[in-house]
């Protein structure tokens, strides 16, 4: 039974480490995404105009 409950805490805790190492790499994209956003909005707007080419 010692092999079986070794077996059953090595696949929860690598489990759990797999959802940590998602729950880590979620969190930071959702962090960028939300400071690149926050960025977008402190500069002022570029006005892009596609037949000349100018900025």
């Amino acid at each position: 039974m010692a092999i079986d409950a070794l077996t059953v805490a090595a696949i929860i805790v690598i489990g759990l480490i797999g959802a940590a190492i998602v729950t880590v790499c979620t969190m930071r994209d959702n962090a960028c995404n939300a400071g690149n956003q926050y960025l977008d909005r402190l500069r002022p707007p570029v006005i892009d105009d596609k037949e000349t080419g100018e900025v």
